[in-house]
């Protein structure tokens, strides 16, 4: 029975019947499904294909998940005009054309820069800005 649950192709197979909700209390149970159900993990690595395939996924649930990540990483409180100020001023289909082609860090680092100027942290600000230019080095293409 182990030998079918740590398979790859059954495992991807069997994750698009599991709703996102989920994911966290399967993340507990091993380090193997920790790897493989960590959503966190998943958006740090734009891995789309496996976010694409969870069940009850939506573009809004992934800048939710992404704006959460964020504001546990730095103690930050929800901010509703913050979000409310970005689904105004980004047009849903550039939201869904940044999330298909694989930049999901673009987003994360645009609403971390956001959080950081709201709360007046602007060493962070150029220290996201710096990761930036890192990952723009690392696959030597323009954002």
């Amino acid at each position: 029975m182990d030998i079918i649950l740590y398979n790859p192709d059954i495992l991807f197979y069997t994750k698009s019947f599991i709703y996102i909700e989920e994911y966290h209390k399967l993340s507990c149970v091993s380090k193997y499904f920790h790897n493989t159900f960590e959503i966190k993990s998943m958006i740090h690595k734009n891995d789309i294909k496996s976010i694409n395939n969870i069940y009850g996924c939506t573009n809004e649930l992934i800048f939710h998940l992404i704006d959460t990540n964020i504001r546990n990483k730095f103690s930050y409180r929800f901010n509703k005009k913050l979000i409310d100020i970005f689904y105004k001023n980004i047009e849903y289909n550039l939201l869904t054309y940044i999330i298909n082609i694989s930049k999901l860090y673009f987003i994360e680092y645009l609403i971390e820069i956001l959080y950081h100027s709201i709360n007046h942290r602007y060493y962070n600000i150029i220290k996201a800005f710096d990761k930036i230019y890192e990952i723009r080095i690392e696959s030597n293409h323009i954002i």
